[in-house]
């Protein structure tokens, strides 16, 4: 389903469609009090998770759309090292 979404997007579309789907649902996560509906607070979870999931997806699709097959694991090395720093400093 997302390899055929960002064919018809592209990749760079798909990103900053998605990206800004993030930004929107985070923003939203603000309005919840203790009267919003558990259905519409469990699909505002849903909705974040699924676009969290999918930008993840994407960006791994796009790491390593270029790397020719003999170079596959030393792309996999560095992309991990790159995941892992980036989520100690985030």
């Amino acid at each position: 389903l997302i390899a055929r979404t960002l064919k018809f997007f592209g990749f760079k579309n798909y990103l900053i469609i998605n990206s800004l789907l993030l930004a929107l649902m985070a923003i939203s996560f603000s309005f919840i009090d203790q009267h919003t509906p558990y259905w519409l607070i469990a699909l505002q979870v849903f909705v974040f998770g699924m676009s969290v999931s999918t930008q993840y997806t994407s960006v791994n699709l796009l790491c390593y759309s270029g790397v020719p097959a003999k170079d596959i694991s030393a792309s996999t090395s560095l992309y991990s090292i790159v995941v892992q720093y980036s989520a100690s400093i985030a």
